[in-house]
């Protein structure tokens, strides 16, 4: 299961990660991000070890959504080594974050 996490843990949790990691900035009032939530549940254990998956509570932590330009959720974020390698705007298949996750762990 995915971690939520706050601003405060963003930087033990993400930049410093041994593993690549998927943030999931998301708010209670979205549907959509709802829906990607029990997606990164299954993610979460068809991967793990290999990635870490946190969420990231967009009302909570305004000024880290902003620092990384988010706009829209929900919003994925792929870190490796601490920098962004990619992001996703709003609802994708399970199969479609499996193949970015396939993606950043060949390239860790």
């Amino acid at each position: 299961m995915p971690k939520i996490i706050n601003a405060n843990d963003f930087g033990a949790e993400v930049l410093k990660s041994e593993l690549p990691v998927i943030v999931d900035f998301f708010a209670s009032w979205c549907n959509p991000c709802t829906t990607i939530s029990r997606i990164l549940d299954e993610i979460s254990m068809d991967f793990a070890g290999k990635v870490k998956i946190v969420k990231l509570d967009y009302e909570k932590s305004k000024d880290t959504a902003k620092k990384y330009g988010i706009k829209r959720l929900p919003t994925l974020v792929f870190f490796n080594n601490g920098e962004i390698v990619d992001h996703a705007i709003g609802i994708m298949e399970k199969n479609q974050i499996a193949q970015k996750l396939n993606s950043l762990i060949e390239s860790f």
